[in-house]
């Protein structure tokens, strides 16, 4: 078999990474149930790590401001009660917006957006370095037999990902645009009103950040291992274990993730060297320091790997 990986990536690059979709909703799905391939020692451990969905959505969701979610819930409820010809409930729900945009308006006075919603899609390469290898070579084997199509499906199954999703509204144009609705809709221009709030509503902006799944899975095997020193439970070599299983699963995840094309082998460099002088500072005055690194490094890689996708007009 020729070793011509370089040509798959060119390949790649240019004619089908670009058409394929980057998402696969998994709603009814959580990642986290999917097999993982870690060591033996990190498998039994209770404090595996997981990333899940409802996980990033708490946190992601600390940002949403409650009043920004029901100013954009209740504009569509306006919008659907114009279309019905009800100006009046219409009305009702557009007064109790202005009241929340008030109050948003009060709280952030120099925000333009807020945001108003969060959601999480996942698509997760199930399977560990051996089995990205072999994808690899068969595809390349099947560019070299010109079967294009067949190649492209494989490409789409190496894809570890998570998009988050955050819908935010603008503060600078829906008070005076609900302010115009209402007037329009008092004014039985239930038409005009309708057409007010769709124009707001093309207004929302939507911003997606794609994180690598094999990154954030590092991160959080790295996390794990930084809190195995104080405990008081375990030897001293026994902690020494955990932390060299776990940071050993991470730089799996790590060796992952750049098979799968997400950055370069130097974009890792850092990382990889902060894990290594981690090591060696087990135990000693150096210790949080080290941990300090880490946690430097791992940001410092996420920002540089985190792919931003807006959809704001």
């Amino acid at each position: 078999m020729k070793k011509t990986l370089p040509k798959i990536a060119v390949y790649t690059a240019s004619i089908i990474i670009s058409s394929l979709p980057f998402t696969l909703d998994m709603a009814e799905a959580e990642a986290d149930d999917k097999v993982q391939k870690y060591p033996a020692s990190v498998s039994s451990n209770p404090h595996t790590p997981k990333i899940g969905k409802l996980k990033v959505l708490a946190e992601k969701s600390q940002q949403i401001a409650n009043e920004a979610a029901d100013v954009l819930d209740g504009t569509e409820q306006a919008l659907s009660a114009l279309l019905k010809d009800d100006a009046k409930k219409a009305t009702g729900i557009l007064q109790g917006i202005s009241g929340k945009l008030d109050i948003l308006l009060a709280k952030n006075p120099n925000l333009a957006m807020i945001p108003a919603n969060v959601s999480v899609r996942v698509e997760e390469f199930v399977g560990d370095e051996a089995k990205v290898k072999k994808i690899l070579d068969t595809i390349d084997d099947l560019f070299e037999d010109g079967k294009i199509q067949a190649a492209r499906e494989l490409i789409g199954e190496l894809v570890s990902e998570m998009d988050i999703t955050t819908t935010s509204i603008p503060l600078t144009l829906y008070p005076s645009g609900i302010r115009n609705a209402v007037a329009l809709a008092n004014a039985g221009k239930t038409g005009d009103a309708a057409d007010a709030l769709y124009t707001l509503l093309s207004s929302v902006e939507t911003t997606t950040e794609i994180m690598p799944l094999p990154v954030l899975r590092a991160e959080e095997f790295l996390s794990v291992a930084s809190e195995q020193e104080h405990k008081q439970d375990l030897s001293k070599q026994a902690i020494r274990d955990q932390i060299i299983n776990l940071t050993d699963a991470a730089k799996s995840q790590l060796k992952l993730a750049i098979l799968l094309g997400y950055g370069s082998k130097e974009d890792y460099r850092e990382l990889y060297q902060a894990i290594d002088e981690m090591k060696s500072a087990i135990h000693t005055a150096g210790s949080r320091t080290a941990w300090e690194n880490i946690e430097r490094s791992v940001m410092a890689l996420k920002d540089k790997l985190t792919r931003l996708k807006s959809n704001g007009k």
